[in-house]
């Protein structure tokens, strides 16, 4: 019984080696030597040899940098207010339009309807110039009542100072339905 057999000595070792490879403290060999941080030099090329692009430009200072930032701000808010005073002026002109406009009275007698695209340009001072017709209801009484509609409307009030302009084109939709029992 003292014998062991190599079937058994094979099946230990096997275990060890295992045990080692999965991770047992008790069988691992401990590294006693301290590993050292690796130095890294690193140096900056020389700004001769760069092309120009690529070199650093000098720093900005803080307080230009905010500056611009509010000039940005201020030109885009500017913007915002031109635009959105442009929209109510033309809104303004297109609802003066609409209160002008008289449906005729053989055209609704008959039940006639149909939409007039009418464009014109409108001077700083409120006054119309060149009125035309840029799409035809497809009949004449609807068209012609469409640019006289523009031209009673007319004058309209003039330009707010911060629109920067002299002339602005309007390209309007005036529609002709009969609404109602007939």
């Amino acid at each position: 019984m003292g014998r062991i057999s190599p079937l058994c000595v094979s099946f230990l070792l096997s275990c060890a080696f295992h045990s080692y490879l999965i991770g047992f403290d008790s069988f691992r060999i401990k590294n006693t030597e301290i590993k050292k941080p690796i130095e890294v030099e690193l140096r900056n090329e020389r700004p001769e040899y760069l092309p120009e692009k690529y070199r650093l430009a000098q720093e900005k200072k803080i307080e230009e940098i905010v500056k611009e930032e509010q000039l940005a701000e201020e030109t885009i808010e500017s913007r915002d207010v031109i635009n959105e005073s442009i929209l109510r002026y033309q809104d303004g002109v297109k609802q003066k339009i609409q209160k002008e406009r008289r449906y005729p009275r053989w055209a609704l007698r008959l039940g006639r309807e149909g939409a007039v695209r009418i464009s014109f340009n409108l001077s700083s001072s409120g006054e119309i110039k060149d009125v035309r017709l840029l799409g035809s209801s497809g009949i004449d009484e609807l068209d012609a009542e469409a640019v006289n509609a523009v031209k009673r409307a007319s004058p309209f009030l003039p330009f707010p100072s911060e629109f920067g302009k002299s002339e602005l084109r309007f390209d309007v939709d005036i529609v002709f339905k009969i609404v109602g029992e007939r």
